[in-house]
């Protein structure tokens, strides 16, 4: 089925490279010279071919590249046309998810717990506004930073890198000591890490 849509597809360009052909070996015939006739047909093609293609390379690397493809006919046409449509649903996609992505962290700032998201080696990637206000984190300096450079706890990293998370982990908070907090992580990705920290420090009292 592939093939047979190749070949639908190619066609149209293969019959007009047949009528190209046939026309210059008309016109050689004609003039009595068919071989330079031939020469100037393929040297005009390739000057076209070339403009187009710095055509294609302007639009791609234009500050605005989603506006209208430049004007073409024939296969760099469709090519054009092929590209700024991949361009509009990649925009798309993109905006789609950017979406999403907001409407779940606008969903974990509304949360009482903490929720901090890191990569396998524990580099902070985000948290929610309870994070900040339970952990002290600042988001202009400690984005990027090791979650255990954080959370100053031997218990807390040996936890972190045990990858047993079972049982939860019971730790003051580095920002606020008189309020106790409850840490469960969660693997997810490449050994990501989803932490959890809810506030006990009533149950614990």
């Amino acid at each position: 089925r592939w093939l047979k849509a190749m070949k639908k597809n190619w066609q149209p360009y293969i019959r007009r490279i047949i009528f190209s052909l046939i026309a210059l070996t008309v016109i050689g015939l004609l003039v009595g010279s068919l071989s330079w006739t031939l020469v100037i047909g393929l040297a005009a093609y390739l000057v076209w071919t070339l403009i187009q293609s710095i055509k294609l390379h302007q639009w791609l690397y234009s500050p605005d590249n989603q506006n209208t493809p430049p004007e073409s006919y024939g296969l760099w046409g469709d090519l054009f046309d092929g590209i700024h449509t991949l361009q509009k649903n990649h925009n798309n996609a993109q905006d789609r998810l950017k979406t999403m992505i907001s409407r779940v962290q606008e969903s974990a700032n509304a949360l009482n717990d903490a929720v901090i998201m890191t990569d396998a080696r524990g580099a902070m990637e985000w948290w929610n506004k309870s994070a900040t206000s339970y952990l002290g984190f600042k988001p202009n300096t400690d984005l990027g930073q090791p979650i255990y450079n954080l959370i100053r706890a031997p218990a807390f990293k040996s936890y972190f890198e045990q990858k047993n998370y079972d049982e939860p982990i019971e730790l003051s908070s580095p920002a606020k000591p008189h309020i106790i907090l409850r840490f469960r992580i969660t693997l997810f990705g490449e050994d990501d890490r989803l932490i959890i920290a809810q506030n006990i420090t009533r149950i614990h009292n």
